[in-house]
């Protein structure tokens, strides 16, 4: 597709473990970026809003993928898909959550929804922060066009959910967010550093 991919941090993902993996969101394309760089070895399923399986052969290759689709408007069918993916953590299984819960069309991170923080409380899986920097250059909302250019992928030090409380949830999505937000800044300071 003619897309320059550099990422750091990938010695963050530690071989044979798994992870509830949280990155930003601004593009369709970040979503093959984040497969190609963290589904080697392991095996990483998506969760996603219910819509997704409407949309014409993904939604198809989605559903028979075994990703997970949860229906934002029902909560407590929500809740019983999360519990169904907590369980499925237990074969070896990472899961990959955008918690701003749709594509930020300002380059700003949105507020984080709580779901995924309660799905990594559940299962005890640390959590993977990743920032994704000029994928929403590349394919614009609305587009089905992959225009040439450059990614960056930030994948941020693991924050660790075993001796975290439930009442603790807002500290720790405060931490993710804010791992999430420092790999973005640094990913634009490193571009700037290489320009003329």
């Amino acid at each position: 597709s003619n897309v320059k991919l550099t990422a750091d941090g990938l010695e963050n993902v530690e071989s044979g473990r798994s992870y509830i993996v949280m990155a930003n969101h601004r593009s369709m394309y970040d979503i093959p970026v984040l497969h190609y760089l963290l589904s080697r070895g392991r095996d990483l399923r998506w969760i996603a809003k219910q819509e997704l399986l409407r949309v014409p052969v993904f939604g198809w290759a989605y559903r028979v993928s075994r990703h997970v689709a949860i229906d934002g408007a029902n909560r407590a069918a929500a809740i019983d898909a999360l519990k169904r993916a907590a369980l499925e953590s237990r074969a070896g299984v990472s899961f990959v959550i955008m918690p701003e819960g749709t594509r930020s069309t300002t380059g700003e991170l949105l507020p984080f929804k709580r779901g995924g923080f309660h799905l990594a409380l559940d299962t005890g899986l640390p959590i993977l922060p990743v920032a994704i920097l000029g994928s929403d250059a590349l394919m614009r909302k609305g587009s089905w066009y992959i225009l040439p250019g450059a990614i960056h992928v930030s994948v941020r030090p693991v924050v660790e959910t075993r001796d975290v409380g439930r009442e603790q949830i807002d500290e720790l999505l405060e931490r993710v967010r804010s791992a999430i937000s420092a790999g973005l800044a640094e990913s634009i300071h490193r571009l700037e550093r290489r320009l003329p």
